[in-house]
């Protein structure tokens, strides 16, 4: 498996809505370990090694006035953001979510931390001569196990749309309705697109393009075999999770 991209950095205190830190250039883990080991009849009779914390090193190509009061603490004053010795960073969920491939196939990992905290990093400048080096920001997240004891949550999927809909649903920066798609009986020639699950903006539109003639369909244990029409099913103004079922 190779990674080659990483994308939609996110954010979110725990008292307010969500905010996009950046174009994602790198975020890089390291998780500290608490470890321990019993000797007994001159061997390792146990070994323990639990996750205490980790540091995400996160370089984003820039950080807007308004997100960096969000992420740092810091106060937007007068159209300028003042950093103070005695801010408090506030602590959230912070979410991205990484391009991979394996085997000829492109596939997208989500990462959320339910419980992270940020510090603001270096910062430097240069001077234009015969080339240009660009500047980037970095900041760099701890985060922590919450009260059930997670750290880390991870969620492979097929398109970039449902990676960056589902870091958005984790860190409240918009908020989506799931709809899985289930199929059952299909011979050739027969099926139903898109399926699986799917993730639909609030008050938005799934259309389900069908293939053959279902004996039956069903939206959360309702029937809607007679809502088919030219070959499609359209759910409109989304505002709860749905279950699809067609049965051919």
């Amino acid at each position: 498996m190779a990674g080659f991209g990483a994308n939609f950095p996110c954010f979110q205190p725990y008292d307010k809505a969500g905010v996009n830190v950046g174009k994602l250039v790198s975020a890089n883990l390291t998780v500290n370990l608490a470890n321990g080991e019993l000797y007994a009849d001159d061997t390792l009779a146990e070994q323990v090694s639990e996750v205490i914390s980790g540091s995400i090193a996160m370089e984003t190509d820039d950080m807007l006035d308004q997100v960096a009061s969000v992420v740092y603490g810091a106060t937007v004053k007068d159209g300028a953001v003042v950093y103070n010795k005695d801010d408090v960073p506030p602590m959230g969920k912070l979410a991205y979510y990484k391009s991979l491939r394996v085997g000829g196939k492109n596939f997208y990992r989500g990462y959320y931390y339910p419980k992270a905290r940020a510090a603001i990093g270096n910062d430097s400048a240069q001077t234009k001569g015969s080339s240009i080096t660009f500047q980037t920001t970095q900041t760099a997240f701890t985060v922590f196990p919450d009260d059930a004891g997670d750290w880390r949550e991870t969620k492979n999927f097929d398109s970039q749309a449902e990676a960056k809909a589902w870091c958005e649903q984790k860190c409240g920066i918009k908020e989506y309705h799931t709809v899985n798609v289930t199929v059952s009986g299909a011979g050739a020639g027969e099926g139903v697109s898109p399926e699986g699950i799917c993730y639909v903006e609030d008050e938005g539109t799934l259309t389900c393009t069908i293939t053959g003639t279902p004996t039956a369909a069903y939206d959360n244990g309702t029937s809607i075999l007679e809502s088919i029409s030219g070959g499609t099913y359209t759910l409109t103004s989304v505002k709860e999770n749905h279950e699809l079922v067609y049965i051919f």
